[in-house]
């Protein structure tokens, strides 16, 4: 079982789902990368009330996200401008955590209003449990019956919100502390798990999988047909098929390692890496007022945009044609809820 002196407020998400889910060390993924980038320009923008620079990638979803902080703010009026009424600096945005014992950072706290805001990067995932234990230390530290938060999704521009009682709060993160000692299981953060290829759950679903492989190598063989026939088999193997594609990324990343550092892997060699070239908009639109290439050029070779862009752009009521495409339906995986 999981001693909770481990447990940091930001991964209850996932212990949650798996309470034996152990975060990656060393250095932060991409997307990590960015996620703290983003938080740490939405801080200095509220708290000097200057914008950093940044590219455009980062600029759009921090102005959304200042936007929406701002709109929170004016909901509560306690204090003389609106940047009074949120606190985001960091050494007072600190949260000590009850059950848990850990101090945690919230993005944006308004006590006034009792509530709190994440910025979150990407695509909109769960965060409740995080959140839940948040609130929790609030209400313990103010001594309050109720708080809200606030998930701001910058990149898919979405707003998840919930308030919670003290008993909601407590409940939620009770419930992961009780998950701790349950045994692991396979889930979608597994990626992010420094046990990813050595818990005993994923091993298992990787070595179904190698063995349907190696008992069925045609795919019109009884063995095979009998369990594409099966749906309950049929979808346990899909499942194992996912996992065995983790095994197999972390293989081939260890071959990449191998060759490069002038070592042989048998049937394998790395292919010459591309180099692509790209003009920024900015570039684009100057050759263009320039006249050395005409607006209309250059939106034939950007190509269609999305009904709902174009939307956006022109306003609602103006109509235009529309051009419309049915893809295939993609097969995704159901989540079950405990």
């Amino acid at each position: 079982m999981k001693n909770t002196a481990t447990v940091r407020s930001s991964a209850l998400p996932k212990l949650a789902v798996c309470g034996q889910f152990e975060g990656a060390q060393g250095e932060p993924s991409e997307a990590a990368a960015r996620g703290l980038r983003l938080d740490a320009a939405l801080r200095e923008a509220w708290t000097t009330g200057k914008v950093p620079a940044l590219e455009q990638s980062d600029a759009i979803p921090v102005a959304w996200a200042y936007g929406v902080i701002e709109a929170l703010a004016k909901g509560y009026h306690g204090a003389a401008t609106i940047r009074h009424n949120v606190e985001m600096r960091e050494e007072h945005c600190k949260i000590w955590v009850p059950l848990i014992d850990y101090t945690g950072t919230a993005d944006a706290i308004c006590l006034g209003g009792r509530w709190i805001a994440d910025l979150k990067s990407g695509q909109a995932r769960n965060y409740r449990e995080q959140m839940a234990a948040y609130c929790l230390g609030l209400m313990t530290q103010h001594l309050e019956t109720q708080w809200s938060y606030h998930l701001v999704f910058c990149d898919a521009e979405e707003i998840v919100s919930e308030t919670l009682t003290f008993a909601q709060a407590r409940e939620i993160v009770q419930g992961v502390i009780d998950n701790l000692k349950n045994p692991p299981s396979e889930n979608e953060y597994c990626g992010w798990c420094a046990k990813s290829l050595t818990c005993s759950a994923r091993v298992s679903a990787k070595d179904a999988a190698v063995a349907v492989i190696e008992q069925s190598l045609a795919s019109d063989s009884p063995a095979f047909l009998e369990l594409l026939n099966d749906p309950e088999r049929l979808g346990r193997f899909l499942d194992q098929c996912k996992t065995f594609e983790h095994f197999q990324e972390a293989a081939q990343n260890k071959a990449r390692e191998t060759i490069e550092s002038g070592g042989d892997v048998p049937g394998y060699r790395l292919q010459k890496s591309r180099v692509t070239e790209t003009v920024t908009v900015d570039t684009q639109f100057k050759h263009a007022a320039e006249k050395q290439v005409s607006y209309g050029d250059l939106l034939r070779a950007h190509g269609a945009i999305s009904a709902k862009k174009f939307r956006e752009l022109v306003g609602e009521g103006v109509e235009f044609p529309i051009e419309t495409k049915t893809s295939k339906p993609s097969l995704v995986q159901t989540k079950t809820k405990k």
